[in-house]
């Protein structure tokens, strides 16, 4: 049987063929503005074919494809599903990389540091836009597209509205007690809710149930949330780039690593912590506080964030029952782990 989840070329060279196409002389779009396809390149097509040829791990979309096919569906989902997924991602990360002044993206210059601010940011606005349009494509009866259409707006609501509490709190302003509310809330909005609706958004599009929709949903949102916390511990990784690594103590930014510790530790060891951070100024005080954290936490974060993963996906096979595409989902997941965890500082409880 063939695998369900795979497609015979990255999503991101799919992306980038239906934004050539879209521009292209014959297209409805440049036909309509009578203008030079250069035009358009220098605008839309360079900075996005800049990011994009960078592709990303596709996990999310290869979720969109598995909500599809556990909603009854043995074709392939429309190609735009999976598409309207790594806009939204890639818009997210362009603009994301400007707010929080990152000069590196996939081990490569940052679009704004390519191609400047005022480009990037429009680049990755509009990809949000772009997204929208493409439900339009996708012929579904009116009340399905109503649906999909209504899961992205609230995506994007939810997600911004995350990211503004990511960027205008900052670790050391907080009370001990109120660290892992306020990550949880961080991770959950930005985060999991666009991974909630990777999840959902094949089922939906399908016509899927709404207890399937809603358990995908449910998945999607602990996936996002714990590889969140990965993705958090993998700023203290050895082999991430020194631009990069630390950037979160850095930028005094709440993350899981001080939720745990905040949950474990004692408000005096907790406040040494957090007085040493706000001192933070030079390079090796950076790395005498990563060292410290270490130590405190050791391996808890690793194993919580596994027992998510874990648990989330045992809760989502009880619910949808056995499905060849689950199997290849548990896969994936489990190379995307890997991945996470071989950037990483090896943490443990001995350190």
């Amino acid at each position: 049987m063939a695998m369900l989840l795979q497609t015979t070329q990255p999503h991101s060279t799919l992306l980038l063929q239906m934004l050539e196409s879209d521009f292209s002389s014959s297209s409805t779009f440049a036909q309509e503005y009578h203008l030079a396809a250069g035009f358009w390149n220098e605008a839309l097509l360079d900075p996005a074919r800049t990011f994009f040829r960078t592709p990303g791990k596709g996990f999310r979309a290869s979720l969109v494809n598995l909500g599809w096919h556990l909603a009854g569906r043995e074709e392939c989902a429309p190609p735009e599903l999976a598409i309207i997924l790594e806009a939204l991602h890639g818009g997210s990360l362009i603009v994301d990389d400007i707010e929080d002044n990152s000069s590196w993206r996939r081990g490569k210059p940052a679009l704004h540091v390519t191609h400047g601010l005022p480009l990037a940011l429009n680049t990755g606005n509009w990809l949000y836009f772009w997204a929208l349009s493409l439900i339009q494509r996708l012929g579904l009866p009116g009340a399905v597209e109503l649906k999909v259409s209504r899961a992205v707006s609230s995506t994007l609501l939810h997600c911004h509205s995350g990211q503004a509490l990511d960027l205008s709190v900052r670790l050391t302003d907080l009370e001990q007690a109120e660290v892992l509310s306020v990550v949880s809330v961080i991770s959950g909005l930005k985060t999991g809710r666009l991974m909630a609706l990777a999840a959902s958004l094949g089922a939906i599009a399908a016509g899927g149930s709404k207890s399937l929709v809603e358990s995908l949903t449910v998945y999607g949102q602990q996936v996002g949330v714990a590889l969140q916390m990965l993705d958090d511990l993998g700023n203290f990784g050895e082999q991430l780039d020194p631009i990069k690594r630390y950037e979160d103590l850095r930028n005094d930014r709440p993350s899981w690593v001080w939720a745990w510790l905040a949950e474990d530790l004692s408000c005096c060891y907790f406040n040494s912590l957090k007085k040493k951070a706000q001192a933070v100024v030079e390079p090796y005080e950076v790395q005498s506080l990563a060292d410290d954290i270490c130590q405190a936490l050791g391996a808890r974060g690793t194993q919580r964030s596994n027992n998510i993963l874990d648990q989330s996906f045992r809760e989502l096979c009880i619910k949808a029952g056995p499905h060849q595409g689950l199997d290849e989902a548990r896969q994936q997941l489990t190379q995307l782990r890997a991945s996470f965890i071989g950037s990483t500082r090896v943490w443990s409880d001995h350190e």
